[in-house]
């Protein structure tokens, strides 16, 4: 395998297993309740500075910061709901497409106003001796086998969860019938409230592992968050298997472009691609069809 390829390949996994544990969050909070969240990117940047402030600030393990700061961004994900999501319950999707790109923002700027507008970098962490050697002095990195291994926990995890557990069925109902659910005693404010929760678990691990492997930069952290938002169009809106391929899709289409004629078009070809694939797919790849009974 010569070495281009071997770059174009490896940071397609790399790239595109971060768009799909972004793209589960946005599918598992789509099936649960029925909102687009574009506050993932803000989710993003704050488990980033908060894992930040773990490790350099209050030197806690690895391991460690990682759980602390996934538990954190769990209870702010269903807090969040609580306190303002659940007073938007039955809104426009309009309305609440709008309150969640505010909601992003605010955390943008709370963080912000929290630990200063600098780019700052994570020490070392997983130790710097590369797993593989390619041959031509290309590298397989520690971190690009953790990206990829968080990606696989997370998004075979969650489809089991949804598909073989009793709490997985009850989301799924709320998600099809909000009102038969709860006819039939299913808390259904209680299941959204854990979706957000979820969603913002799956931001976390993005924004740690892109900690990791760039900085703690707020508007790169946000930018891939939203990036994440096309890829699960691609895949399809409502599924899970959509997000893991429409991530790798989008990640293949990028790193293709930057090796062609640089990084100018990584972002303009993720919505280039993205009306290509709803002009034929309105649904997205995997995306279920709606049945309209007559």
């Amino acid at each position: 395998m010569n070495i281009p390829l071997a770059q174009i390949l490896i940071g397609t996994f790399v790239l595109g297993s971060l768009y799909a544990v972004v793209g589960v969050g946005f599918v598992i909070l789509f099936r649960s309740t029925g909102v687009v969240n574009l506050a993932q990117g803000g989710f993003m940047v704050l488990s980033a500075y908060i894992f930040y402030a773990l490790v350099v600030a209050a030197k806690q393990p690895f391991v460690l910061a990682v759980v602390i700061t996934l538990v954190l961004l769990a209870i702010a994900g269903v807090a969040i709901y609580v306190l303002l999501f659940r007073r938007l319950v039955g809104a426009d999707p309009f309305v609440l497409v709008i309150a969640t790109l505010g909601l992003s923002v605010l955390i943008e700027v709370i963080v912000q106003i929290i630990w200063g507008p600098e780019i700052r970098t994570l020490p070392q962490l997983l130790g710097d001796k590369p797993l593989a050697e390619l041959g031509g002095g290309f590298r397989i990195a520690t971190l690009d086998v953790f990206s990829v291994g968080l990606a696989a926990v997370l998004i075979v995890g969650l489809e089991l969860g949804l598909q073989r557990t009793r709490l997985g069925i009850r989301m799924r109902a709320v998600a099809d019938a909000p009102l038969l659910a709860a006819l039939n005693r299913v808390d259904v404010h209680w299941m959204s409230a854990l979706a957000w929760g979820i969603a913002a678990v799956c931001a976390s691990a993005a924004g740690m592992a892109y900690a990791l492997r760039t900085s703690v930069d707020a508007v790169g952290l946000n930018s891939l968050g939203l990036l994440a938002f096309p890829a699960v169009l691609i895949g399809g809106m409502d599924s899970i298997r959509g997000a893991l391929v429409g991530g790798i899709l989008l990640a293949f289409a990028q790193n293709l472009v930057i090796m062609a004629v640089g990084g100018a078009w990584q972002d303009p070809i993720a919505y280039i691609i993205l009306l290509i694939v709803l002009l034929v797919r309105p649904r997205g790849l995997f995306g279920t069809r709606e049945v309209v009974r007559v």
